[in-house]
């Protein structure tokens, strides 16, 4: 098990997740709502992932239209027959490629050492 401790966590790398978690919805409103997070985002807030946050704000303008977004997270997240970027963290981190392994164990306890319960 990583050992992780909760107080190395700051609030601007907090901010900085926030925003980025929004690319991980489906775009209905587009990638407006995640480029417009991520640019609201103090320097600070940002540190070592500027370069980063960058690459991603170049890429989120590089699609012709909001049908062109949808596509890609379709393809990516939902696959029609397989997905070619499953949104999982255990299916990179077991070896099997399984879900709700031991990684997703301990997520979600660093997720309550934070005071955040999944829904169901």
């Amino acid at each position: 098990m990583v050992e992780h401790n909760a107080q190395s966590i700051s609030v601007a790398n907090s901010k900085l997740l926030a925003a980025l978690s929004q690319s991980f919805a489906y775009p209905a409103t587009g990638l407006d709502d995640t480029t417009a997070a991520l640019r609201a985002l103090e320097p600070e807030e940002v540190g070592a992932y500027a370069a980063l946050l960058d690459e991603t704000l170049e890429a989120a303008e590089r699609f012709e239209s909001r049908t062109a977004e949808q596509l890609a997270y379709t393809r990516l997240f939902i696959g029609s027959m397989r997905m070619e970027a499953p949104p999982y963290a255990s299916y990179y981190l077991e070896e099997e490629h399984t879900l709700f392994g031991q990684a997703a164990v301990e997520v979600e306890s660093i997720y309550r050492q934070f005071g955040i319960e999944l829904d169901s």
